[in-house]
Formats: C-alpha cells, structure tokens, sequence
C-alpha cells in the first residue's frame, strides 16, 4: 500500500457504467481496554445500484483468480457489505468456521449537522454526529462527493462520508484515496461466485450460533467419534489437536478468547457470553 495517500479526485454525478472506489485507513481496537490499535484497508466501490465495503485483502484475492494466479487469504475472514442504494436494504456476508452466512437488516442513522468544517487534501470536509448502535459517532462528510455513502453501514449525510470515529476510540475510518473505475466493478469471487453461498439467517439466529460456538468451539470439527491419532482435529487457525487435552484446552483458551475480543463495532449486537 505504499504511496495509497494521493489528491482526491472531485466526482460528478453521472456513473455510465462506472465504479468510484474509495480506499479508507481502518484502526480498531479488539477489546475495548486494550491501548494499541489494529489496522487494515477497506474499499467502498460505490455503482449504480449498490455499494460494496470490505477489506481490500478480498480485492487483491478476486484480482488475482480473474487473472488465473494462487491466491490466499490472510487473517480472520471479515465480514462483506453490499448496500441496496435505492432501498437502503444492507447485505452482509460473515463467516463461522468453514461456513458463510448471509444478514440482511435496514439501517439508519439520525443525523446533526454541525457548522465546523476542516481540509483533508483538497477536500473540505463539514462535521455531523449521531448515537447509533450503542455508541457515539462523529463523522466528517465531503459535500462535493454527493454520493450519501459511508463506511460500514453508515450513510445519509449529503455527501460521502469521509471520516468516522466513535467517542470511545474504538473505531476510526479515514479516507485515504479514491480511483474512478471506467467499467463498473465488482469482487466477483465473493459477492457473485455460484461456489460461495452464504445461508440466509436472521440476527436472532446469529445471535443462537454464536453461542452455540462460545459453548462447545470445536463443534462443527466433530462430525464422528474422535480418533486423533487417525484423523486430528485441524482449527480454523491451524492448530493441530490430536489428543483429549488439547481439546480441552483450546476450547477453554478460545472461550477467554472469545469473551475478552467481544467489542463489536455494532455495540447494540454485543452478545453476553456467560459460563
């Protein structure tokens, strides 16, 4: 990502089968008292009829199979939005284990509009706030890019938003590039592949599974009495368990870790894991 940082391009209204990329430098805490931060890159990939966030990683993956190369992923698998930009209908993919699952909700953020204003580049950027999913967010939006688009599932302000950060310094998105792509564009491999189709669930049912993980991890490894010296248990991060007390000791590691690492950026959607 070297030389990302560059002068934002000013956009017109018109799409004619284009896509405007934005790149945004994401900081996030795992756990709310932890002091140092992690960091990624997100796209926003803003079409027609839709707009699509996540993790550049899935670009550089889908950019790769279209060009016939190996590829790999790295890290947890985040989660993919798509927002219906008519309806306001927002499309996310997660991912459990092996398996991928489809939430679909309809968000919205009441907004207050502050007379503040400051630069990013050759942007002027103008403050708003609002309190949504249990937190406080502060937000710096660009009136000259009029697309009513965010990160996350955040957007209504009149122009895109260019900067968001909770109250808590949890979370913080700044705008670092954006590119105009003349043919619209899409990570095919992981919003249009036929081989990747994510189960449809409800929030509840999410919310069921979750704790369905906390409280046996190794579950859905477990699909016949264990035989570990025939067949060991591989974890999603590659850990090898071929004994009983290795088992028990990653399901006890991975419920700490599970219960220390439960600061969602949606606060509302904070599950309470109990023993």
């Amino acid at each position: 990502m070297k030389n990302l940082y560059a002068a934002f391009m000013l956009i017109s209204v018109g799409f004619y089968a284009q896509t405007h990329r934005f790149i945004y430098d994401y900081q996030y805490k795992l756990s709310a008292e932890d002091t140092l931060t992690k960091k990624a890159y997100f796209h926003l990939d803003v079409n027609s009829d839709k707009s699509y966030f996540y993790e550049r990683k899935y670009f550089i993956a889908d950019s790769l199979q279209k060009a016939n190369q190996p590829f790999g992923l790295e890290g947890k698998m985040t989660d993919l939005l798509s927002r219906d930009r008519k309806g306001g209908k927002v499309s996310t993919i997660t991912f459990k284990g092996f398996d991928s699952f489809l939430l679909k909700d309809q968000p919205s953020q009441n907004w207050k509009i502050h007379q503040e204003s400051k630069k990013l580049g050759n942007l002027k950027l103008q403050k708003a706030t609002t309190t949504w999913s249990g937190r406080n967010w502060e937000a710096w939006f660009a009136a000259e890019i009029p697309f009513q688009e965010g990160p996350h599932k955040f957007s209504g302000l009149p122009g895109l938003i260019a900067e968001l950060s909770d109250d808590g310094n949890n979370f913080s998105f700044k705008l670092i590039r954006s590119q105009l792509i003349k043919e619209t564009s899409v990570v095919d491999l992981w919003y249009n592949n036929q081989f990747i189709k994510p189960v449809e669930i409800s929030y509840a049912q999410y919310e069921k599974m979750l704790l369905q993980h906390y409280k046996s991890p190794l579950q859905t490894l477990i699909t016949r009495e264990i035989d570990y010296k025939k067949s060991p248990l591989i974890t999603e991060d590659g850990t090898k368990i071929d004994n009983e007390q290795k088992f028990r000791a990653y399901e006890t590691a991975e419920r700490y870790r599970i219960r220390k690492y439960n600061n969602p950026l949606e606060l509302s959607l904070k599950i309470s894991y109990l023993d």
